[in-house]
């Protein structure tokens, strides 16, 4: 049994060491890019840890994927630590999440704040992104933090973007929680993703990588595009050259389809109206700062969020005198225009991010338009007809973090053993 993996990020490399756990032994996995990683690549750069694609960090309500991570890296080789997240908002730093923070606003704008997000509603909710945050979270919280903030990091009309995604992404406030905040004067954001985290000690995220890649480097094939796939009786070649009895793919759809020699004009059209952002991340040296994240709704800077990489870890700086700090901004921007804007814009006294370090573009984040479904079941319909395996954030088209990636992975890898009955 030949089986072909396209792509050797966290989708890719756990489907191929699921499978080499398994017994399946003739293995290829395809990589692009000269370094395996995909969107959680990193590199070192002047003994400067960087994340290319923005801070990544690992946790998990999966006790399997966290038994399983553990097992490769075990737990001394990570930092386990406490999200200490922040807004921007004018001229101060407020606590994440902004609706948990009321208090920490003026007087008048809390109260806004807090009556029109207890105001009852219409039954019927919003298709739509841009009115659904308004008809969840009130007038107030939707202009002065949600709206202008998504706007930025979507590059996109909200009223044309689904909330299919919102679900287990988007903290959801109950009014008991909101008002519990505003009584307190603080909030416990405990129950919220990565309100705790786990990051490697040394090497930042790819150690991760490298950890899952070990037992399977002999099947890695790098510095390698896949630019055809054919299909022969129940056989898949690649570029003219690899046969193989099962392909996984994790790269992205508008790539996949666009290899296939076959694939019909509608498929090719579908395909490439879904959409992703552009993202550029740039890091830099920056003042000492105990914050993990630090969210930017001021439409006067165009960076959206800025990870304090450096706090992730003490081996991810040369010394203690100096931290870093990822900048990330949708679009293609240059690094310079990033610093310059953010240093004469923010209105942080005593807080200047300094030389930068090194940058990198990629893709972004997926945009659930609101023909996102659509044109997604028409690529989904032809690819299963087809027989490609699709697995992860860009092949599934789905918001997934690292541990759900994993747990596609896994779940693709049980079918398989079922279906060929290796056990």
């Amino acid at each position: 049994m030949k089986i072909g993996i396209l792509g050797a990020g966290v989708s890719g490399l756990t489907c191929g060491l699921k499978l080499h756990e398994a017994g399946f032994d003739d293995i290829t996995i395809f990589e692009k890019e000269s370094v395996i990683g995909g969107l959680a690549a990193s590199s070192i750069v002047d003994e400067y840890v960087f994340d290319l694609h923005g801070g990544h960090v690992f946790n998990s309500k999966d006790s399997q994927i966290k038994e399983w991570v553990f097992s490769l890296l075990k737990r001394n080789r990570w930092k386990y630590q406490q999200r200490i997240a922040k807004i921007l908002y004018k001229d101060k730093i407020i606590n994440y999440p902004f609706e948990f923070s009321l208090s920490e606003l003026e007087e008048d704008e809390a109260i806004d704040c807090l009556v029109e997000f207890l105001s009852p509603k219409p039954i019927r909710r919003p298709s739509d992104y841009y009115n659904w945050l308004r008809w969840r979270f009130g007038d107030a919280i939707a202009f002065k933090y949600m709206i202008p903030y998504n706007q930025k990091i979507w590059g996109e009309d909200l009223t044309q973007i689904g909330i299919d995604w919102v679900e287990g992404k988007m903290p959801l406030p109950t009014p008991r929680q909101i008002i519990a905040s505003v009584v307190k004067k603080r909030f416990e954001e405990k129950d919220m993703p990565h309100a705790r985290f786990y990051y490697p000690l040394k090497g930042g995220i790819q150690t991760l990588i490298n950890a899952i890649a070990r037992g399977i480097k002999k099947y890695i094939i790098t510095e390698y595009e896949v630019e055809k796939i054919e299909k022969k009786g129940k056989k898949f070649i690649i570029n003219g050259e690899y046969k193989f009895d099962i392909v996984i793919s994790t790269i992205h759809l508008n790539d996949l389809v666009s290899a296939i020699a076959t694939t019909p004009s509608k498929v090719l059209s579908a395909a490439g109206k879904l959409k992703n952002c552009i993202l550029t991340t740039t890091l830099c040296k920056s003042p000492p700062t105990d914050i993990s994240w630090l969210y930017i709704p001021d439409k006067g800077i165009s960076t959206h969020r800025l990870v304090f990489q450096g706090n992730f870890s003490k081996f991810n700086c040369p010394n203690t005198d100096t931290s870093s700090v990822i900048l990330e901004t949708v679009g293609k921007v240059y690094p310079e225009q990033q610093i310059r804007e953010f240093n004469s814009k923010s209105r942080l006294t005593g807080f200047k991010l300094g030389d930068i370090i090194a940058s990198a573009v990629s893709y972004g984040y997926i945009i659930y338009d609101r023909n996102h479904s659509k044109n997604l079941n028409i690529v989904n319909k032809y690819l299963d007809e087809y027989g490609i395996i699709r697995v992860g954030r860009f092949s599934e088209r789905k918001y997934y973090n690292m541990d759900v990636c994993m747990r596609s992975a896994f779940n693709t890898v049980e079918k398989i053993i079922k279906k060929y009955k290796r056990l």
